[in-house]
């Protein structure tokens, strides 16, 4: 009888280890290195466009795109030379360590990048076919549209293009203009998000030694795209519409001391922003703070 359940145990491993196994083997993991045509072995952005197509930054300057078998190194050069003005990249773009990579309503790829000593990066742009330098930057923001923002701390930029095959124009707003109070040499924005009204919503600081929290909307003059009624979601909080151009929202009378490094709209309607032990609340009106608590502020 112990032979006979012997057996019976025997056999029924090896029936899991025949119908297991298989399973195990199809589990593979793909290393890839800068010989298959990554541009370096730092990998900062990964970011998938609209086409399913992968592109991946790099520390040194370029990107690689990824179509699920090849890939196609970018490599940046800020040489300007006969040589180079049949390359894909135009000298002076992807200069620096990749940032941000975002999708515009085109198709159009863009490309924040900048060294870690520089204050100001590059913005660039692949059209399909080559990237080329747009300008400068420090923060990408892409909104409800597909129209693509450039935060540069004292502007911000709009880059509107009229189709696939033309040049993106830049349309500028300088926040010093209507917000003469900032400091705009130490302003720095390090967040940018759309509330469903249509606003936009910059997070940052100002000042160098000592730092206070700054937020900023900002609502457009006019916008031949935008369609009457959609500026409040059913069941969300009602909100005051904010003035048109810049305004500084005031946190003075809080202890708002950190930069603003995160910000978002939750499904009814309030505003968060949040920073090293700072964290609050905007329900359109007034301010709710939720950290630092009461008893660290003593």
């Amino acid at each position: 009888m112990n032979s006979l359940i012997k057996f019976a145990f025997i056999l029924f491993l090896c029936f899991s280890f025949t119908f297991i196994q298989p399973s195990v083997a199809f589990e593979r993991i793909e290393t890839y290195t800068v010989a298959d045509g990554l541009v370096g072995p730092i990998v900062p952005v990964i970011f998938q466009d609209s086409r399913g197509a992968l592109w991946f930054g790099s520390d040194r300057g370029g990107v690689s795109r990824f179509d699920g078998k090849n890939f196609v190194p970018y490599t940046a050069s800020a040489i300007t030379s006969e040589e180079m003005s049949t390359s894909v990249v135009q000298a002076g773009a992807l200069l620096g360590r990749t940032r941000q990579i975002v999708e515009d309503k085109w198709g159009h790829i863009w490309f924040l990048t900048r060294d870690d000593s520089a204050k100001t990066g590059q913005v660039s742009r692949f059209d399909g076919v080559s990237i080329t330098l747009i300008g400068t930057g420090n923060l990408l923001f892409v909104d409800s549209f597909g129209d693509v923002w450039v935060s540069e701390n004292e502007w911000l930029t709009k880059y509107v293009t009229s189709g696939v095959q033309k040049p993106p124009q830049a349309h500028r707003n300088e926040i010093a203009g209507e917000v003469p109070e900032l400091v705009t040499e130490t302003l720095r924005i390090n967040v940018i998000f759309q509330s469903r009204d249509g606003v936009l919503w910059l997070g940052g600081s100002d000042g160098i030694k000592e730092k206070s929290s700054v937020i900023l909307s900002f609502r457009e003059r006019h916008r031949s795209d935008v369609k009457p009624g959609n500026d409040e979601t059913a069941g969300s909080t009602p909100r005051p519409k904010a003035d048109i151009g810049f305004t500084r929202h005031n946190t003075a009378h809080l202890n708002a001391v950190s930069p603003v490094e995160a910000g978002t709209e939750d499904a009814s309607g309030n505003l968060w922003f949040g920073g090293y032990n700072l964290l609050l609340k905007f329900d359109g009106e007034t301010f709710e703070q939720m950290l630092p608590l009461h008893s660290e502020e003593s």
